[in-house]
């Protein structure tokens, strides 16, 4: 009855040592995760303008944040710049869109205008080409912003960030910018979202 008994506090001690050391290493991992947490990615604007909240894009996609989180610029000049260093991921045929990713893997769109799809590239001059390494505050892209106006549609660049669902946007700057102020951040999720 003893040995019973001994070799069952035996297993009652391991078991207690080996879900206390299982549970001390868990803590250990969060911790380490917390510790691993990313940079926040520092966004700049691509072009002089007002930035505001997608919501007030005049398109129903992109205010509805169908395509991903983002903001709008409306611009005041007609070249867009680089916001992040990376790569040119895709350039729409109508040379009025382009898709990035940074180097650490977050992609985003770069839309000029809305419903410009429609001018079949008339007044977009395209200065890069896809899968070509860009650093920030490089000219992408050049519109006329008066062609688009008279065409009828809207000269607002949503920028839209397209595969962030870990991630969340920290807007730093709305209003008045100009190309290369930080506009928005790129942030881990809080852990209450």
């Amino acid at each position: 009855m003893t040995t019973i008994l001994a070799c069952e506090n035996l297993k009652n001690f391991v078991m207690y040592y080996l879900e206390r050391g299982r549970h001390v290493k868990e803590k250990g991992e969060r911790a380490a995760m917390k510790a691993e947490k990313s940079e926040p990615l520092e966004f700049k604007s691509p072009v002089d303008g007002r930035v505001t909240f997608l919501a007030e894009t005049p398109d129903v996609d992109f205010a509805q944040e169908k395509m991903g989180c983002g903001v709008t610029i409306f611009p005041t000049n007609n070249t867009v710049c680089a916001p992040t260093d990376g790569r040119i991921m895709m350039i729409f045929p109508g040379k009025h869109a382009v898709g990035i990713e940074t180097p650490n893997g977050v992609e985003y769109l770069i839309h000029i205008g809305i419903d410009t799809v429609h001018m079949h590239g008339d007044g977009f001059v395209c200065l890069v080409k896809e899968n070509q390494e860009i650093h920030r505050g490089e000219n992408l892209l050049i519109f006329d912003k008066k062609k688009i106006i008279s065409a009828g549609y809207s000269d607002a660049i949503p920028i839209v960030f397209t595969n962030i669902s870990k991630q969340a946007i920290r807007v730093t700057k709305g209003g008045i910018v100009k190309t290369g102020d930080t506009i928005l951040e790129i942030i881990d999720k809080p852990d209450y979202l």
